[in-house]
């Protein structure tokens, strides 16, 4: 998850009512549309003929007023207008996701109405606006304004006047200037507080200690200096206290740390904190991560840590500390998953007792002091992925790799620099690490040949055996290894011939796109050099928040494709690059010492850079023997700033990476039209501007690799720029706001020309047909853009061409037989999201090298060809959303021996499923949901062992009992959809259907299906989300629903159940438990879940916590102990026969976003303290006996007079129906003492900021596709 964050907002719209919208909001509203660039299909929705209550995104109240405005991740262009500020009713604005620029209206902020706006990841620019002076009390709660390009200081008066005000999200601006400190002055409901990733520099101001309801505060990577102030320890509820990346100094005092026992997050990393951890973070019982990596920290760490029993993280890495390991008890850190102390000086040996932490997943203990052999106990680590030792005293090499060799999941293991002057093991007897995929044993001075047991490592990437004193020649078997692509044998003793089997290695053969389908991420970074970091088996740029790519939803597994042409080039140059020079030149030294000089934020480079005179020894920098800097490498270190016009003055500089940083400001002339530069990387930063136009003068610029993706780059490409750039192989621009037309240059004076990335752009007007003059192309992307016209005959004379991309367009027309025949290189084809109609061509079976085909999304009908069969190398088909139709038994599937995703979604396909398909033996997932297929499931698809999803809902299968008897021995299942097919069967209650040991999610909803609430469910001991609504069962809730220990999301809803509300319900440990469901390690479905066409998931912890027992018969009252759910978001009972008062405990419930209370019984008074929900948007408890006044501070005034209605004895404003001498209640001290504020906010802030309020589409909209 690019931060993964931000995957979520959640779900809060109405339907809305027939009454018709004022003629001022048709107008404001007409006049936002009639000012976007790129409207996202909304004009076709939103007519001057029809109420705009109907119109899509638009929600409005019982009295016709537009109360909601919801376009999140719309595809939206433009500006935001002044005039959506005139829609009085205005509640809650979502805009977030899109492309707006231009300022945020003021007119927004100081609403008398909105109390939640989001308007994050846009382009908005420009410094906020105070509020005038009349403006004052306003009911904002929610302000996400995140993910844009704002400037300027933060207003210093505008937080004073939104009392109400519970979450701000200003992160992954640009803000400058100090950090407010007029948050709390007013308002003491501040909840979260997010001020990462701007450039704010100054002191942490101390009146933050006065937010006594703060729980999350983050303010990592800025310039922020000084001590973090005493008081604002006095903030004892925060949960996550982030500030790394910033200038922090001075010590962690015990006397403050003790104070936050309620810390779950702790991230200091990257400051200039000095001195020791103390002692009292044992009393953190409730810390899960620690990271005080990079700083200047010394001392021992304390026995105490074993104390915080629920640590899955500890991040040291380079510091200064010492001593031995022993003094900790990690035997008590059974959750400890991740735990890095590379860089200090820890000495001794291994302790036994971190062999007991049996769910770790990533050990590195590189660069100490370490010494001794490993213990026999590691192979209780079943779970270990990723173990680095290198840099260390350690002995007996063969004993390591013998004990290691049963580690199966292990893919990453380093260990060089140790073992010094034995001799490489090269017993047959070491083999096992089936899974492995880095391995490096350099610098050990070891002797021997090169062993056998190195060709059994059949999914090796990168094998480092450099620095030894190895003889003997190179084996024939090297080229076993499909997968190697990185392999260093320097500095040995090898002899003989270079043998040919090291051209016959499959990955580095010129024609041949690498296969990362199973690219594991590794567990920490892995670090080739000083400089340099990687977190993947490949140099893969990582993705931070500063600037969150929008990744299509089927592009992950090919943009590591690109990232392997893209950088490995990059890489072997970096490892051929040795720092062999004496010392650099006054003029270089210069150059690059005014660079830094003008970087806001340097990472330590200066005080680095000034500690050797010699900048050849500098950090990042590598020289070659003439005394010239030739790289510099300054990847991934939060620099800040402009980049200096220095640099270009490097004249013999080969290769310059700034990639992944905050710099800002243009791309310096002098390095774009540099006469020395190779590699130009200078992507995921901020820099903005226009590309300059190359003089005259350049020509046959040496420059074969330019990176300058997920940038703020605008306007469009420069004509000229590319002639001079002859030996151009590499162009990657995606992710910025190029527009006008795609440029047509590229390949006339540029023969090597082979890869072009231009996605996530803005480009419009057709594809240039002068792109098939290209000749080697083999990479062409230009998805997410606004290009329109047909794909031109002559782009498919690039005949080289393995990656063609162009989804998320308004491309049309129809796939020419003839023209696909000729791309017979082909391994990936992405044309998904257009408007392509026509068949499948026949001649798709000619692509014998495809091994993706992305067609999703498009107008395509007519069968599936038959000679889709041909393509045996076929990994990924995906054809969902189309109108395409007939049986599937057409198609062979049975060759299809590599398929792993077969998509067919929404489609009209007919007959039963093949049994040829049961022949996929490598099938992961498989969709055939939304279309008209019968019949029963063969028995045969017990084959699919790697069968993890499963959606075979709204159709019309048959013998539900059958099914689940055969699918039951599938032991890797974990979503297993079967919705809305079955009609009016029973639901089967045999004990003998166990099985399903790993299913996470079941949904049996929209059946109809008889009975009861089948027992055997009982025994799905791994199940997070059950869905058995709009069914017909009956009897009671059955009490061991609390024994699923991890369920968090149930929908029994639209039955006819019985029986009280049973307290079993409120002993559901994930709806009471403080901590999300997998936080660290969310699973992401093989393929996303649809709640409608529209919406989906790709996470199982992005679905938020709910419990629907609504429209059942149920009966009782509601009991009281149902306050114990406090992470639950959403509770409705609705249409039930419940009694009895609303408990006051309910408002225990701090988190809730929807409350349904309507049609029941309910008798007593709305309960005043319900106006501490503050993030409560759906309200509803019309349709019972209530009396007394309506609540209308806080929330309530934003409740349409339709959740009070049905209630006779009710009174207030909104009801028409005074109550005489007796006041609409405030709330009242007794019900805030039983209300006792407890917003326990460690769901992930995509859980409030991320795709739109869309509450109805997930309780009302049942089908799971």
């Amino acid at each position: 998850m690019p931060f993964f964050a931000l995957a979520l907002a959640l779900l809060l719209s109405r339907v809305s009512p027939a009454a018709s919208c004022t003629v001022q909001e048709k107008a404001s509203l007409l006049l936002f549309l009639s000012g976007l660039s790129q409207d996202g299909a909304l004009a076709t929705s939103w007519r001057n003929v029809t109420s705009c209550c109907t119109w899509e995104g638009i929600t409005c109240n019982v009295n016709g007023a537009v109360s909601e405005v919801s376009l999140g991740y719309r595809e939206l262009e433009g500006k935001i207008p002044p005039s959506l500020g005139d829609l009085g009713s205005l509640l809650r604005l979502n805009l977030s996701g899109n492309s707006f620029a231009g300022t945020l209206p003021p007119e927004l902020i100081s609403s008398g109405s909105i109390v939640i706006l989001d308007a994050s990841d846009n382009r908005l620019n420009g410094a906020l606006q105070d509020l005038s002076s009349s403006a004052s009390d306003l009911p904002m709660r929610l302000l996400n304004i995140s993910s844009n390009q704002f400037t300027g200081e933060l207003p210093s008066t505008m937080w004073v006047k939104m009392r109400s005000l519970v979450v701000l999200n200003a992160s992954n601006n640009s803000f400058t200037g100090q950090m407010p400190s007029s948050f709390c002055i007013s308002s003491q409901s501040l909840e979260v507080l997010d001020l990462s990733y701007n450039q704010l520099s100054g002191h942490v101001p101390n009146q933050l200690g006065n937010c006594s309801a703060l729980r999350v505060l983050k303010a990592g990577q800025n310039n922020l200096t000084g001590a973090l102030p005493d008081e604002l320890f006095n903030a004892t509820l925060l949960e996550h206290l982030s500030f790394h990346n910033n200038d922090l100094e001075g010590t962690i005092l015990g006397e403050h740390v003790i104070k936050l026992r309620n810390m779950a997050i702790l991230n200091l990393g990257r400051n200039r904190f000095s001195g020791t951890i103390p002692a009292s973070i044992g009393h953190l019982r409730r810390l899960e991560e620690l990271h005080l990596n990079r700083n200047d920290m010394s001392g021992e760490l304390p026995p105490a840590i074993g104390n915080c029993t629920n640590l899955r993280v500890i991040n040291l890495r380079s510091n200064r500390f010492g001593g031995m390991l022993q003094k900790v008890n990690f035997s008590t850190l059974s959750n400890l998953k991740f735990l890095d102390l590379l860089f200090n000086n820890f000495s001794g040996e291994i302790p036994e007792n971190i062999y007991s932490c049996s769910k770790l997943i990533g050990l590195r203990l590189s660069s100490n002091k370490f010494n001794g052999q490993l213990s026999p106990r590691i192979g209780n680590l079943k779970s270990l992925v990723f173990l680095s030792i290198a840099e260390n005293y350690f002995v007996n090499i063969t004993g390591f790799l013998h004990r290691l060799k049963n580690s199966r999941n292990l893919t990453v293991l380093l260990m060089g620099t140790n073992f010094m002057d034995e001799v490489m093991p090269d017993h047959v007897t070491t083999d096992g690490f089936e899974n492995l995929q880095m391995l490096t044993i350099d610098n050990c001075q070891l002797s021997g040949k090169l062993p056998l047991w190195l060709s059994k490592l059949s999914s090796l990437r990168i094998l480092d055996l450099s620095n030894n004193q190895l003889t003997g020649t190179i084996p024939v078997w090297i080229k076993s290894l499909n997968f190697l692509y990185y392999i260093d044998m320097s500095n040995n003793s090898l002899l003989g011939e270079i043998p040919t089997a090291l051209m016959e290695i499959t990955m580095l053969q010129s024609k041949k796109v690498p296969d990362y389908l199973n690219q594991r991420v590794s567990s920490v970074p892995i670090y080739m050099s000083a400089p340099s970091a990687y977190r993947m088996p490949v140099p893969v740029p990582r993705e931070k928040i500063m600037k969150p790519m929008r990744h299509s939803s089927c592009n992950n597994t090919s943009s590591s494709r690109l990232a392997m042409l893209l950088f490995v080039p990059a890489l072997v140059m970096l490892i051929s690059m040795a720092s062999l020079a004496i010392s650099c030149t006054e003029q270089e030294k210069s150059s690059l010492l005014q660079f830094v000089a003008e970087l806001s934020q340097d990472d330590g480079l200066a005080a680095s850079w000034q500690n050797a005179t010699d900048c050849c020894k500098w950090e990042g920098i590598a020289c070659n023997s003439d005394r010239s800097v030739i790289g510099v490498f300054l990847a991934s270190r939060s620099l800040q700033g402009h980049i200096s016009t220095t640099l270009g003055n490097l004249t013999a500089l080969q290769h310059l990476n700034l990639s992944h940083n905050s710099l800002s400001g243009y791309l310096p002339h002098e390095l774009v039209s540099s006469s020395s530069l190779v590699v130009l990387d200078v992507s995921f930063n901020q820099l903005s501007g226009q590309l300059q136009e190359l003089r005259s003068s350049v020509s046959d610029l040496p420059i074969q690799v330019l990176n300058i993706s997920s940038n703020l780059f605008s306007g469009e490409f420069p004509s000229t720029i590319w002639g001079p750039m002859k030996n151009l192989v590499v162009l990657n621009a995606s992710n910025n706001s190029f527009t006008g037309h795609m440029p047509t240059h590229f390949c006339i004076n540029s023969p090597s020309f082979m890869v072009l990335d231009l996605s996530y752009n803005k480009f419009s007007e057709s594809i240039p047909p002068v792109l098939g003059s290209c000749s080697m192309l083999r990479v062409l992307k230009v998805g997410h853009n606004n290009l329109n016209g047909v794909l031109p005959n002559e782009l498919f004379d690039a005949t080289s061409l393995e990656f063609l991309s162009f989804p998320n367009n308004d491309v049309q027309g129809i796939l020419d037989d003839a023209h696909i025949a000729r791309l017979r290189n082909l391994v990936i084809l992405d044309l998904g999201k257009n408007k392509l109609n026509g068949k499948i061509p026949d001649s798709i079976g000619q692509l014998k090298r495809l091994q993706e085909i992305h067609l999703d999304y498009n107008n395509i009908s007519g069968e599936l060809p038959s000679t889709l069969s041909d393509c045996t190398n076929l990994v990924t088909i995906n054809l969902k959303s189309n109108n395409l139709s007939g049986e599937l038994a057409k198609v062979n599937f049975s060759t299809l021996h590599n398929l792993k995703t077969l998509d067919l979604l929404y489609n009209n396909f007919t007959g039963t499923i093949p049994e040829s398909i049961y022949s996929c033996r490598n099938l992961v997932a498989l969709r055939l949901s939304g279309n008209n297929l019968g019949g029963q499931l063969s028995p045969r698809i017990d084959n699919l062992k790697s069968l993890t999803f499963l959606s075979l809902g709204q159709n019309n299968f048959t013998n539900i009992t059958n099914t689940l008897h055969i699918l039951k021995s599938s032991k890797n299942l974990t979503t297993l959809l079967i919705g809305f097919t079955f009609m009016h069967e029973t639901m089967p209650d045999d004990e003998s259907i166990d099985g399903f040991e790993n299913l996470q999610v079941l949904s049996l909803s929209g059946c109809s299906l008889l009975g009861q609430i089948p027992h055997w469910l009982s025994k799905l001991t791994n199940l997070e989300l059950l869905l058995l609504n709009n069914n017909q069962l009956t009897g009671t809730i059955p009490d061991w629903i609390s024994t699923l220990n991890f369920l968090f999301y149930l929908d029994i809803s639209n039955n006819s159940l019985t029986g009280e509300i049973p307290t079993a319900l409120t002993e559901m440990p994930m709806l009471k438990s403080e901590k999300n469901a997998a936080p660290l390690d969310p699973r992401v479905f093989e393929l996303p879940i649809y709640v409608d066409i529209s919406l989906q998931y790709r996470m199982v912890n992005a679905f938020p916590k709910v419990l629907n027992l609504g429209n059942n018969d149920l009966t009782g009252m509601i009991p009281p102990e149902i306050g114990l759910l406090k992470e639950l978001l959403s509770l409705n009972v609705s249409s039930n026969k419940l009694y009895g008062d609303i408990p006051q405990y309910i408002c225990k419930l701090t988190n809730l976003l929807v409350l349904d209370l309507s049609r029941n019984h309910l008798t007593g008074t709305i309960p005043s303290a319900l106006n501490d929900l503050h993030f409560l948007s759906k309200f509803d408890v019309s349709f019972n006996d209530l009396e007394g006044p309506v609540p209308t501070t806080g929330q309530f005034s934003t409740f349409a007079n339709s959740s009070f209605t049905g209630n006779p004895k009710l009174c207030g404003p909104m009801l028409n129906h005074n109550c005489s001498s007796v006041e609409a209640v405030p709330v009242s001290i007794i019900d805030e003492k039983l209300c006792g504020i407890k917003v326990i906010f460690t769901i992930s802030f995509g859980v409030f900021f991320g795709v739109g309020v869309l509450y109805d589409q997930i309780v009302v909209s049942r089908y799971f596709g």
